[in-house]
């Protein structure tokens, strides 16, 4: 697992880590800088780009989460990621990555008040999807549709340990609402699966 691109956020949450000024990028901004707060960082240790091998092929892939990549056009990619839920039963969750947030050389000793339960790893600052995608119709085995699930805050930092897989999931732009943002999504299954759905048993 390498991070090889990285962006410095000042605590000082006006103090943007980006050109990009957009409503989405500054509530996350603001949002991990709400929760890095009790840690008094001189800087916030955000990183736009992982490297990281995952899934079925064992392949290395790239996650970026960037604010401004080209032309002022954001990339936040998807991924799986598994969660343990309050049933001890495991769920593989989409969610889009807005930011990666490196705590490995922060120390947690001098954050007496810091109860949140992080430690010394890469968190992943995520959007999450409802945890069970319904098929877009009937019979389907590749597009499923869900939506973001509602939260009391809207996005989650989650440990990168709990990264399963990339994600491909669009706009379904069928009930796409221009005075809104997207909040209906389709999902598309790993291509890897699509042959299992033409084969005959």
């Amino acid at each position: 697992m390498k991070i090889i691109m990285k962006f410095l956020t000042a605590i000082d949450s006006s103090n943007i880590c980006s050109n990009s000024t957009t409503t989405e990028h500054m509530d996350v901004i603001n949002f991990i800088y709400d929760k890095m707060k009790p840690l008094s960082l001189r800087k916030i240790p955000c990183r736009y780009l992982l490297k990281t091998k995952v899934g079925t092929d064992g392949n290395t892939h790239l996650f970026r989460s960037h604010p401004s990549f080209k032309k002022g056009e954001s990339w936040y990619d998807w991924a799986w990621f598994r969660w343990l839920q309050d049933d001890s039963t495991v769920v593989d969750v989409p969610a889009r990555i807005y930011s990666f947030v490196d705590l490995r050389n922060v120390s947690f000793e001098e954050a007496d008040n810091f109860k949140d339960g992080y430690t010394s790893t890469i968190y992943a600052c995520v959007r999450s999807l409802q945890n069970y995608p319904r098929e877009l119709y009937r019979g389907s085995k590749i597009l499923y549709t869900s939506k973001f699930e509602l939260t009391e805050e809207r996005y989650r930092l989650v440990d990168i340990e709990s990264l399963n897989d990339f994600c491909y999931v669009i706009p379904n732009l069928a009930t796409f609402d221009f005075q809104t943002h997207y909040d209906d999504w389709i999902i598309v299954a790993n291509r890897y699966t699509w042959g299992d759905y033409f084969l005959d048993d």
